[in-house]
């Protein structure tokens, strides 16, 4: 009997070091979400970066020119059954379509700030996603092919944060955020026009 015992005890007490090793185990593996699963719960916004190459008509572009004018509401419009409406576009025929006497800066961008351009317009980071509540544009980014042919654009209104964009193009979300970077870019590059034309005084 006093053998029996002497084996009898160490085997319960290995059985209990092993289970408290298991049950430890299970502790030690706290229940956390991996990445995967948190980027899955998370607004998919949030993981997309735009890529230059794979955005039409950045690739597309020989270059980019950016134009600015006086609101457009005040001198480019259509009486239509007694409504003024803006003119839509400022493309026609492959060319800018607004006359030169309208136009008060017009820069043309290298290549370095045609990228930055994208980098603004397409991946600021945004808090929140506003809605356009008017439109009265100022500035147009204009694409050109290597013929020398405008084929699209982006025209914005910073007074609205809001831009129409030419078929085929990606829709711009705006924010605060966004239109102070592109604001800031935009001088940068040398534009100098943000209002303040006489013919605005009255409007």
């Amino acid at each position: 009997m006093q053998k029996f015992k002497s084996i009898f005890f160490p085997i319960l007490i290995l059985n209990f070091l092993a289970s408290c090793d298991s049950s430890n185990t299970e502790l030690a593996e706290p229940d956390v979400p991996k990445k995967e699963q948190i980027e899955a719960e998370l607004p998919d916004q949030q993981f997309e970066i735009s890529i230059f190459e794979e955005t039409y008509p950045f690739p597309e572009a020989e270059r980019i020119e950016i134009i600015s004018y006086p609101i457009r509401m005040i001198w480019d419009t259509t009486n239509v059954d007694g409504d003024t409406q803006v003119n839509e576009g400022i493309i026609k025929n492959g060319k800018i379509r607004l006359p030169k006497s309208r136009i008060i800066d017009h820069v043309k961008l290298s290549e370095t700030q045609s990228k930055e351009l994208f980098e603004v317009l397409y991946n600021t980071d945004c808090t929140e996603s506003l809605e356009m509540s008017c439109w009265d544009p100022r500035h147009s980014f204009v694409f050109f092919d290597h013929h020398n042919k405008a084929f699209a654009a982006i025209e914005i209104c910073f007074d609205c944060l809001g831009s129409m964009e030419s078929e085929g193009i990606a829709p711009i979300h705006w924010c605060f955020e966004k239109e102070s970077a592109v604001t800031k870019y935009l001088k940068e590059v040398g534009i100098t026009y943000f209002g303040g034309a006489p013919e605005e005084d009255d409007y």
